[in-house]
């Protein structure tokens, strides 16, 4: 339960960032934090980066926003969470942008290729894994129709071998 309250603060703490008011977003964010990190939910806590990395942004305060996508990222690639990494660079990258610091946000970009090649090669495998079952469904079901009308045409030959009899 601790958890979802920690997400329910979370939750508050974006309503109030959309009606800027930042100080009491910052209070929730805190809460929510304490509780994630408490549960350890590794998930939840990277997201609670990213929400204070925006939070920050929107106070210009860059410094601290960057600290905070760092944090998401660093645990996010120790976990090897590739959706979440993948985001987190990319607030990262756009702080640095409305920093004025255009190398350090191309270069997080950059490293989006290999999480982005990594993700797709991921889904297609997948994809292909579906495919797969797919093609073995289908072929087993002509083998099994294919079987059928054998046995059917054994039948009738035995049918009509025993007319034939009699």
């Amino acid at each position: 339960m601790e958890n979802l309250l920690g997400i329910v603060y979370s939750n508050l703490s974006r309503v109030l960032i959309k009606n800027g008011k930042y100080k009491e977003a910052l209070s929730m964010l805190d809460k929510s934090m304490l509780l994630k990190q408490k549960n350890g939910s590794i998930y939840n806590i990277i997201i609670s980066y990213n929400e204070y990395g925006h939070l920050y942004r929107l106070n210009k305060d860059y410094t601290k926003a960057i600290e905070n996508h760092t944090r998401a990222i660093r645990l996010a690639d120790s976990t090897d969470i590739k959706e979440i990494l993948k985001e987190s660079y990319s607030l990262r990258s756009e702080v640095y942008q409305e920093k004025g610091d255009y190398k350090r946000a191309f270069e997080d970009i950059k490293s989006l290729i290999p999480i982005n090649d990594s993700l797709n090669a991921q889904k297609y495998a997948k994809e292909i894994d579906e495919l797969r079952v797919i093609y073995d469904t289908e072929k087993k079901k002509k083998e099994i129709t294919i079987l059928k009308q054998k046995e059917e045409a054994s039948r009738n030959k035995q049918l009509l071998l025993s007319i034939l009899l009699l």
